[in-house]
């Protein structure tokens, strides 16, 4: 069984290379071979069709309704609220249904050619080795900022960013101190950094640091918004609830730090 991509009425999935689709009270059927479901588009399937790579558009019936783009070996499509967005030769690509429009150029908003993309809520992260920014559904910038360092060290993000209910911020994680050798004997001892990265904001705010022991593997942190508040817990066992308040500009929590 390979990627299952399930949608309001409808459900995809592969098996042993097949695509199949079908109403999710049954009536699921193979519809075409070397193809993988990417997500839902009202009742429509947005596919890769590989090796040769291409984006293609499926009716609810597996009907083939237009072969949209070519892509490159590189680009990873990614579906969110029923729109698709993908990087196709330097620009940052939404489609919407048949219709495919240029949102805007990696070039303009500052980012390099390697960078990737994933859907975060109803917004977007746009990632390379230097930067984090994130965007609106339309290709407009919200908020960016520097990958966070600490002592001149780079740091690596162990977690996505999380936006809160009212899609003015959105909070993430850096480690730092890490090892990267899954053969290590020992864990390495380091610190990791909660941030906040406000809308319109050109630079990340540090909340909370942790130090850590990091395992070799199996590692990563999460954040969960509640109201002002933001959980933070990682794989080493490190969990804190964060008054994230005065960060955001807001009167802090009687008897919060």
């Amino acid at each position: 069984m390979g990627l299952i991509v399930p949608g309001p009425r409808m459900l995809a999935f592969q098996y042993r290379h097949w695509l199949y689709m079908g109403p999710m009270r049954g009536g699921v059927r193979a519809v075409a071979r070397r193809e993988m479901p990417l997500g839902w588009s009202g009742g429509r399937l947005y596919t890769d069709s590989y090796p040769r790579r291409a984006l293609l558009l499926r009716g609810s019936t597996g009907r083939l309704i237009k072969v949209l783009s070519p892509l490159p070996f590189h680009s990873s499509p990614v579906v969110t609220r029923g729109s698709l967005y993908l990087e196709l030769r330097g620009a940052l690509m939404r489609a919407r249904g048949t219709r495919v429009r240029r949102l805007t150029t990696l070039a303009a908003l500052g980012m390099s050619a390697d960078s990737w993309l994933q859907p975060i809520g109803g917004l977007l992260e746009l990632q390379d080795n230097r930067r984090l920014m994130i965007l609106r559904p339309g290709g407009s910038v919200f908020a960016s900022t520097p990958l966070p360092r600490r002592d001149g060290e780079l740091g690596t993000l162990s977690s996505s960013p999380v936006p809160d209910s009212h899609a003015d911020a959105v909070a993430f994680t850096a480690a730092y101190g890490e090892s990267t050798d899954p053969n290590a004997a020992t864990r390495a001892h380091g610190k990791e950094t909660v941030y906040l990265l406000r809308e319109g904001a050109h630079s990340a705010v540090a909340l909370h640091t942790e130090d850590v022991s990091f395992r070799a593997c199996e590692r990563g942190a999460a954040l969960h918004w509640h109201g002002r508040w933001l959980l933070y817990d990682n794989s080493e066992g490190n969990v804190v609830l964060i008054d994230a308040g005065n960060a955001r500009g807001r009167a802090p929590h009687p008897g919060s730090g």
